[in-house]
Parts: C-alpha cells; sequence; structure tokens
C-alpha cells in the first residue's frame, strides 16, 4: 500500500504478516467471514493477491491467523 508523504509523492508501506492478517480482519469485520477472500483482503491492504502468499499459505491458514 502507499501513502503520500508530505511532499505529495507516495511511500510505500511494508507488507507483514501482521499486516496482512490485520487487513483479513477488516474484512471480516466489513462484510463478515464469507466476504473474506485472497482478493478482497488485497484489494483493503493495497496490494496484488499473490504478494499474500508470502505471508500466509492460503485462506486457511489467514482464518487460523485471525482467529
Amino acid at each position: 500500500m502507499s501513502k503520500p508523504d508530505n511532499g505529495g509523492t507516495k511511500v510505500r508501506v511494508a507488507l507483514n504478516r501482521d499486516r496482512v492478517l490485520g487487513g483479513a480482519i477488516a474484512v471480516a469485520d466489513a462484510g463478515g467471514i464469507g466476504a473474506l477472500t485472497i482478493r478482497t483482503l488485497a484489494e483493503e491492504i493495497g496490494v496484488k493477491p499473490m504478494s499474500v502468499y508470502h505471508y500466509v499459505a492460503n485462506k486457511e491458514e489467514i482464518i487460523d491467523g485471525i482467529v
């Protein structure tokens, strides 16, 4: 995900497992656990879906991590 800094340029925010799981919680809170997919998670945290797999193996691991 990128955020604008004071000069108007975008600064990348590091992706890590905690950010992935936090995004999963946000998606589940907003739309229920049925709304949680790798694609919706990736959109929530501002990355491409395949980037999520670097931090979690699959949706089951995400669910285990947020429980």
